[in-house]
C-alpha cells in the first residue's frame, strides 16, 4: 500500500521499502526523505508527477489518498478574445517582402507583451487556426524578447518530428534569409558537400560547446536552434543529458524563449516527453518564457 497523505502544501508518502519506487520518487523533482517520519514529501505541485508515474503499473491499485485538492480532475484552458489596446511602436516587425502582418498576428505581439509588462512570463498558448502563419507569429515574438529582453537564444521544439525542417525554412522566409535557424546536431559530411543530421547524442554536443557542426571552435549557435521533443529522452545511463543540459541552459539565460510547437501531440503527461517537459518546466519556473 501506498499511503500520500496532504499536509498543507506538501504531501507525504509512505510505503514498504521497494527500490523500484525509491527510484520512481527521486526522479520528481522537490523529493526528500525524512528519516525521523520515515516518509518522503513532495511538493503540492509535483505530486501528480508522482501519480503520473504509477499510472499503467501494479502500483496504481494500490494507492490510498488523503487530499483536499481535486487531484486528477481535469479543467479545460479559457480561451482569449480581448486584445489589449497597447503601444507596440517599439516592436520591429519581421514579414516576408510584398507581405504585411496581419491582424490577428499583431493580436498576438500585443497579448504576449502586455502579459510580460504585467508579470505573466510563463507563456500562453497560441492557438490559431492551420494556416494562418503561426510561425511569423512566434519569430515576431521571439525576435521582440531577444530585443526587448536581451534573450540569447530562442528553443523550438517540435512534437512532429518532420516539421523542423519547415521550422527553418519558414523563418528563413519570413525574415526574409537574414534570420538562419539550426538544426540541432546537424554536421557536415565527411569529404562531401552537404549536411546530415546526428542523433540525441550530437545534439547534447552542440548544447554542451553552444556551436554549430560539432565544431568546439567552431561558430557559435544562432538565435534560434531547433531540435524534435523524442532528443529530449537522450540518456547516458540513467541520466537524462540533454533534458539536464537544457535546464542549465535555462537557469543561465542562455535560453531565454521556447517555443513548443504541436504541444497535445506527444506531450501526455503519461509519455517520457512529456514527463521531462513537465519537469523541465518545473525547474525552470520564472527563468524562461515558454
Amino acid at each position: 500500500m501506498i499511503l500520500i497523505d496532504q499536509v498543507g502544501n506538501n504531501y507525504e508518502i509512505r510505503f514498504k521499502y521497494d527500490s523500484t519506487l525509491v527510484d520512481m520518487i527521486k526522479e520528481v523533482p522537490t523529493h526528500e526523505w525524512h528519516p525521523d517520519k520515515k516518509c518522503w514529501t513532495l511538493d503540492a505541485i509535483h505530486v501528480g508527477f508522482f501519480l503520473n508515474k504509477l499510472k499503467d503499473t501494479p502500483y496504481e491499485k494500490d494507492l490510498l489518498i488523503h487530499s483536499f485538492e481535486e487531484i486528477n480532475k481535469n479543467y479545460s484552458i479559457d480561451d482569449t478574445n480581448q486584445i489589449p489596446d497597447i503601444d507596440i511602436s517599439d516592436v520591429d516587425f519581421y514579414v516576408q517582402d510584398g507581405f504585411k502582418l496581419f491582424k490577428h498576428q499583431i493580436d498576438t505581439i500585443k497579448y504576449d507583451k502586455w502579459r510580460n509588462e504585467h508579470g505573466f512570463t510563463q507563456g500562453f498558448i497560441l492557438a490559431d487556426m492551420p494556416g494562418l502563419a503561426k510561425t511569423c507569429s512566434v519569430l515576431n515574438v521571439a525576435m521582440y524578447h531577444k530585443k526587448k529582453y536581451g534573450a540569447k537564444h530562442c528553443l523550438v521544439i517540435v512534437c512532429v518530428n518532420s516539421a523542423k525542417y519547415n521550422w527553418v525554412e519558414d523563418i528563413k522566409k519570413h525574415s526574409n534569409g537574414k534570420i538562419v535557424p539550426y538544426l540541432l546536431g546537424t554536421r557536415k559530411k565527411k569529404r562531401k558537400e552537404g549536411f546530415i543530421l546526428g542523433g540525441g547524442k550530437e545534439k547534447f554536443e552542440d548544447l554542451v560547446n553552444m556551436t554549430m557542426y560539432g565544431e568546439k571552435d567552431g561558430e557559435p549557435l544562432p538565435y534560434f536552434i531547433v531540435m524534435n521533443i523524442e532528443a529530449i529522452q537522450t540518456k547516458l545511463g540513467r541520466t537524462y543529458i540533454l533534458a539536464n543540459r537544457l535546464v542549465e541552459l535555462i537557469r543561465t539565460g542562455e535560453i531565454g524563449v521556447i517555443a513548443l510547437d504541436e504541444v497535445h501531440l506527444g506531450t501526455s503527461p503519461s509519455s517520457k516527453q512529456g514527463k521531462l517537459l513537465l519537469e523541465l518546466k518545473s525547474k525552470t519556473e520564472k527563468q524562461s518564457r515558454v
